[in-house]
């Protein structure tokens, strides 16, 4: 499996995860969600339909090491109010977070 695959699969299976293991009104966790990078074609995309989903997710910020893509994230409605964080402020809350990476295609 290439790197390529095993980013898709997981973030298919992160996603997917809440609606497999729980039964029709069972109570469960909401999943911590933190986006790294934001210059693929599909990342806003998956920002906007994960906050769309509120009662199962709990998206706690973004990470995006260039500037210059941090200026153009404003224009994203799917962005608008999520905290900027440093890649490992996640953990500082003391619970498990699901990141997904998604960089640009080359």
């Amino acid at each position: 499996m290439n790197r390529r695959s095993f980013l898709v699969s997981s973030t298919d299976a992160v996603v997917a995860a809440p609606f497999i293991s729980t039964t029709a009104g069972s109570h469960h966790e909401k999943i911590r969600i933190g986006q790294i990078g934001t210059k693929h074609g599909h990342a806003s995309g998956k920002m906007k339909a994960l906050r769309k989903q509120p009662k199962s997710y709990e998206v706690i910020g973004i990470f995006e090491p260039d500037p210059k893509q941090r200026g153009k994230t404003k224009k994203y409605k799917a962005y608008e109010n999520v905290p900027w964080m440093k890649p490992r402020a996640a953990t500082k809350k003391g619970s498990t977070m699901s990141a997904w990476i998604k960089w640009a295609v080359r």
